[in-house]
Formats: structure tokens, sequence, C-alpha cells
């Protein structure tokens, strides 16, 4: 059978792919199936050829599965969430064997992947949205689906409800606020004082004293802890901060932040179970620090974060916090070298979605004899693992945690161990 875009074909799907599409197969080929479930069969139109098979647009589902009743009326136009058709034993399986098969395309088919430790619904404290002008309009929300088209936000079951208030507010404060342009993106996150929140227009724009004054007036009517536009603060009423293991820290615009406090405390209760008083603590791609200051709470010595953010380094070291060392490095680029990392006890890595190659590469000579390895990617936590485990480290058991829900993604977290080389304490 010759495959063309624009051709009508049958398929059954058989399992879900990365992206929690259906994927089913037609002469040999894999075919991707929006909103399919695995046991369907699907009547499809081809439309692209990729790499590794085929993106369909489904027709009819000639026949269905059991499916779960989405919890959101957006469901399934926005691009985000889109698992919820998926019936919740099912959901959190395909999570679990995401990062199973990762580990298993990496030789690691013996690994202990420990049920997913599920987040509720409203846990989200940070909200990306985009806004566009229609006339006098504007519309506020979420991409859609492989589009830059914006479904108009009425809910977000996934996100705080602080942030869920705020939408409504915004958008007519946008709509009465020409100056902010024709479209941007607004950033809103829950902090222990208030939602902050961050606008940012596409392109360079100039607010006059009358524009300044109304987004001003906003932030004091809605009780925001902190406005800005396009990076600059036009009301602080409160400095917006977040307890990081006890310690509190001011949130820098834009930060990269966990996505829940529920999936936030797994990962911290990872780092205190692998954390040995008086340990000499390297917290990579440190953040806002929340994991080194756990092993700090927990009796550790001593903890070097090292990030490449300025921004977030400004505001951990602003944090005094007493046994704590601040270093500003781009790991991707310039890791810390095996002998500088040779008198650590424990590392912790929490790296951006593409892993820590270069870093881990320093790791395996002469680094710390236990690491907590923390990831949103299981492909690139996979591989890293990996490397770890054939230079001598254990893997233990990796827990994956569900704080993106509705969607394809997974957090992960896992400790890794090897003998110590230098002292009479056991790995």
């Amino acid at each position: 059978m010759t495959l063309q875009p624009g051709a009508l074909v049958e398929l059954v799907i058989e399992r879900l792919g990365a992206q929690g599409d259906g994927i089913g197969r037609v002469g040999g080929v894999a075919v991707r199936v929006h909103l399919a479930l695995p046991g369907e069969r699907w009547r499809v139109r081809l439309v692209a050829r990729r790499r590794d098979g085929w993106d369909s647009e489904p027709v009819a589902v000639l026949d269905a599965a059991e499916r779960a009743e989405p919890f959101c009326r957006h469901y399934p136009v926005c691009g985000g969430c889109r698992l919820q058709h998926l019936p919740a034993e099912a959901y959190l399986a395909h999570k679990r064997r995401r990062v199973a098969d990762a580990l298993a395309r990496r030789g690691l088919r013996e690994a202990e992947v420990l049920p997913v430790l599920p987040c509720p619904l409203g846990s989200r404290r940070r909200l990306r949205v985009a806004w566009a002008r229609a006339g006098r309009r504007v519309v506020l929300g979420l991409r859609q689906r492989r589009s830059q088209a914006l479904v108009d936000l009425r809910e977000c079951p996934v996100a705080a409800a602080p942030l869920v208030a705020e939408i409504a507010p915004l958008r007519e404060r946008i709509a009465g606020t020409p100056e902010l342009g024709p479209a941007g993106e607004a950033l809103l996150t829950a902090t222990e004082v208030g939602v902050d929140l961050a606008l940012l227009p596409d392109g360079p724009i100039q607010l006059d004293p009358a524009a300044r004054a109304a987004l001003a007036d906003h932030a004091v009517a809605r009780g925001l802890a902190r406005l800005s536009v396009g990076g600059e603060p036009v009301a602080v009423r409160r400095p917006p901060t977040l307890a990081m293991s006890g310690v509190s820290v001011t949130l820098p615009l834009g930060v990269f932040l966990q996505a829940t406090a529920e999936g936030e405390r797994a990962l911290v209760g990872a780092v205190a179970a692998a954390t040995r008083r008086g340990d000499r603590v390297v917290d990579l791609f440190a953040g806002l620090g929340g994991l080194g200051l756990a092993a700090l709470r927990v009796g550790a010595g001593a903890v070097h974060a090292v990030e490449g953010d300025a921004a977030a380094v400004a505001a951990l070291r602003a944090a005094r916090v007493p046994s704590l060392t601040v270093e500003r490095r781009d790991l991707a680029r310039r890791p810390l070298t095996s002998d500088e990392l040779a008198r650590f006890d424990l590392a912790i890595l929490d790296p951006p979605r593409a892993g820590a190659t270069a870093q881990v590469a320093e790791l395996v000579p002469s680094g710390p004899a236990r690491i907590v390895y923390a990831s949103c990617d299981p492909e690139s936590f996979a591989r890293d693992v990996a490397t770890l485990v054939a230079r001598g480290y254990a893997l233990g058991p990796v827990q994956p945690i569900d704080q993106f829900v509705g969607s394809a993604e997974v957090e992960l977290v896992a400790a890794l161990a090897r003998p110590e080389r230098r002292s009479g304490r056991r790995a």
C-alpha cells in the first residue's frame, strides 16, 4: 500500500506515544492519531510524513475504548492537558511506562520504577498565557494544539485558584490598556504574599504615565504582590517570596520554578533521604536552591549551589543562608570538573530538559559517592543515568511524579550511589 498525504486509512491503536497520541500501524509504518486510545479502531487522513512515521487527522472512531470525562471545558481544543480522555489507572500507568521504557532503551531494564506519585488538580503555581487583540476585544488564553490560535480561557482546572481568579480581570485590564501593544504573554505565579504578574508584550512598547497608573491601580485592586511589564516593575506592593525548604527567597522575574509545591516536596524528600549529617553537598543547576537548602535543613555540613541564571543566583545570595555558598556558572558550557567535584559527598542534579551530558561526564571519574538526580524528561534522564551506572553507580528506585496533571509530561527523581573512595563511610 502506497501512503501519501490525504489518503484515508483504517488502523488499530497499539499504544500511546510519548506525547500521548495513539500509535497504530499501516503497512508496517507508524501512524499517530490525536486523542486515540489503545485498542480503538480509527479511520484517519494522513497529513505529513515524519522521520518516525505519519501524522494524521482523525476522521472517525470505528471501535471506541472506555474514556474518562474531561475535567476542563476547553478540552480538546486547548493544546495543554491532552490526556484528559485517558482513564485514571491507564493515565498513571502510561506515565510510569514512559519512564520504564526510556530506561530500558538505555539498557536499564531492571531498574525499579515506583508507582506514579499524583498531584491534585488546582496545584500548578504558575500559569503562562498569551493575549491578542481582536478589534476591541482581547483574547487571553493558551495555544491550540499545533497552532498559534488562542483558546479564550474561562477556566484552567490544573492551575491554582488564585491564578485562575486573575484571568478575567487581566483580560479586561489589557483591553483597556492599548499601550501594551497588539499581543504578548502574561506569566502569573502564586507566591506566599499574592500573585506575581509579569506582562511580556511582543515587541517594544511605551507606557505613558496614565497607562502606568492604570496598571498600578489594577495591582492594588487585585491585591497583586507585584506587577511588571517587559521585565520592569510597575507596582510592587510586597516582594513576592516563596519558601524554599524553610528559607524565604524573593522570586526574580521569570526564574525557573517547580510546577507544583507537591512535586517539589517529593524532590525535597528524595534529597533528605540521601543526605547524611555533615555532608559536603554540591547543588548543580540549583535554581532558587530548594533542593540544596533541603540538604542543609536535615544536617548537611555545607552546600555549594551552582546556577547559570544571574537573577536566581542573586536571589539565593540575598537569602544569606549560613553554610551556603553560591556560584554563577553555565554548567552546559563549563561544568564543574572532576577535581572540583572530588571534595563533595553528595551531588544534586536538577538540569533543564536537555539533561546534563557535560556535567555527568565530569561526575564519573571521581564524583561524589551519592547523587540525587531530578528531571522533567525521561529520555535525557535515562541517557545520563546509563552513563553513571556504566561507571559504577547503582541506581535506586525511580519515583515518577505527576506534577504536570493531564499532560503527557512527567517529573522523576532517583538516587544513585557507589562505594565511598575517600572515607570509611559506606554509600
